[in-house]
């Protein structure tokens, strides 16, 4: 590995029997797989790398392929740049082999990624003591650029369904609208919404020491929260809760602050749409002011609001949410017709991007990536990717990636074994950070 524990890689051309280099560039790695392998290149998905974990020396079982966006123009791509991976795979294989260690890939025409190993058998002289080529069938890689992961819970916390007494009566906070971290701290808004007088008119928040391990309680002392409407999107920033609190009902269209060490409300910023979901974007040195990237849920009868969702890009002050970007992106589970295109919470990453949580039938997480955002113009942005759930997983509401590259999401359950919601660890898939 070079300059800052990166791998190095040249582009260039054959002339003469020699390689003439053109631009070099860099691609960050995976903390621990430091031995790089073989490499493949995609115009639609960037840079694929096999690499591997050592451990006294030798190569292991342990393996992960990173995915870096590289420009397909040898013209945009920066000389020197140090280039992020916008994914990570790991592959360890199964339990017929003790070691596996990844040599080389590919993807074919219809999106299929292959991987050459050198294997040893679980078991001396079995019929899978040699080398191996597998057939990786999650994620696959379409033509048209749209890569798709089925995401698999590894483990998941429980987030309990609080009930709250007001003016004597008793209701429950069934609906986890909204998650979000800080560090290895979770925290979880639940709000009431069931069809009655209370209806988007009691929250409550919780949250989790470890989200690693510990479940989720109430936090301890804190108030029902009579002001946070739906509760669909939270982000966390400069030790701060920031919630999307809107109430159709009475046109409240607020982003409330709440302190997450005592659950009280801080202060509210009045929007002029809709906000549905709300992601910590970065801090604008140039106007000294931390930013925030919301999603617009403004009802339309002749658009509707989840077919190109639209998002904004601003500040708070003085009370009041101040855009200064705005950009849609597309919707590729849009359905014409149907009474169920919705959206559900955001999550925006420096390193990663954004990702929009959509729901038509079923739930689905689509990602941009941040040059797209900073590049966008009139047009819809297209996603890259897209996250699809399975059968152990039910409706997600909320999400978020945490400093060691996992992601976590928030998930609406609905099984006849728990009444519980819960916030699930993603298994097989983590984002590297800078």
């Amino acid at each position: 590995m070079n300059k800052d524990d990166s791998f190095f890689y040249m582009i260039g051309t054959l002339e003469n029997s020699k390689f003439i280099e053109k631009k070099r560039f860099y691609v960050k790695g995976s903390a621990g797989y430091e031995q790089a392998q073989g490499i493949f290149y995609h115009s639609k998905y960037g840079l694929f790398i096999a690499t591997n974990k050592l451990t006294n020396g030798s190569a292991t079982n342990y393996n992960m392929i990173l995915c870096a966006r590289i420009p397909d123009k040898i013209s945009s791509v920066d000389n020197g740049k140090i280039y992020i991976p916008e994914s990570e795979f790991r592959f360890n294989g199964n339990s017929r082999y003790a070691s596996l260690a990844v040599r080389s890939l590919c993807i074919s025409d219809s999106g299929i990624l292959y991987i050459s190993t050198n294997a040893v058998a679980a078991t001396a002289g079995s019929e899978y003591d040699n080398d191996v080529i597998f057939r990786a069938t999650n994620p696959v890689f379409p033509k048209n650029g749209l890569m798709e992961f089925t995401l698999s819970s590894k483990e998941s916390l429980i987030v309990p369904n609080p009930d709250v007494t007001i003016n004597g009566s008793t209701y429950t906070c069934a609906n986890l609208g909204a998650f979000a971290l800080n560090g290895t701290t979770g925290y979880c808004l639940l709000s009431h919404t069931t069809d009655d007088d209370m209806k988007d008119k009691a929250s409550v928040l919780l949250s989790s020491p470890d989200i690693s391990s510990k479940n989720f309680t109430r936090v301890s002392g804190s108030p029902v929260l009579r002001t946070m409407g739906h509760g669909n999107g939270m982000t966390y920033a400069n030790g701060y809760l920031f919630v999307a609190a809107y109430d159709r009902a009475i046109n409240r269209n607020e982003i409330a602050q709440l302190d997450p060490a005592t659950g009280n409300l801080v202060e509210t910023y009045q929007c002029e749409h809709t906000i549905g979901g709300i992601s910590y974007y970065g801090y604008d040195s140039q106007r000294d002011k931390d930013l925030f990237i919301v999603v617009n849920y403004d009802y339309s009868s002749s658009k509707p609001y989840a077919e190109n969702p639209e998002f904004f890009i601003g500040y708070l002050e003085s009370g009041k949410f101040t855009s200064i970007k705005n950009f849609r992106a597309q919707n590729p589970s849009f359905k014409n017709g149907s009474q169920k295109n919705v959206l559900q919470d955001i999550f925006y990453s420096p390193s990663h991007g954004l990702f929009y949580v959509t729901f038509t039938g079923t739930t689905r997480i689509y990602r941009l990536l941040p040059e797209q955002i900073k590049q966008a113009s009139d047009e819809p942005l297209v996603p890259v990717a897209v996250y699809n759930k399975d059968d152990a997983i039910y409706e997600i509401e909320s999400l978020a990636i945490s400093d060691s590259g996992t992601l976590y999401i928030a998930q609406n359950c609905d099984s006849e074994f728990t009444k519980d919601d819960a916030v699930t660890q993603i298994g097989a898939l983590s984002f590297i950070s800078k």
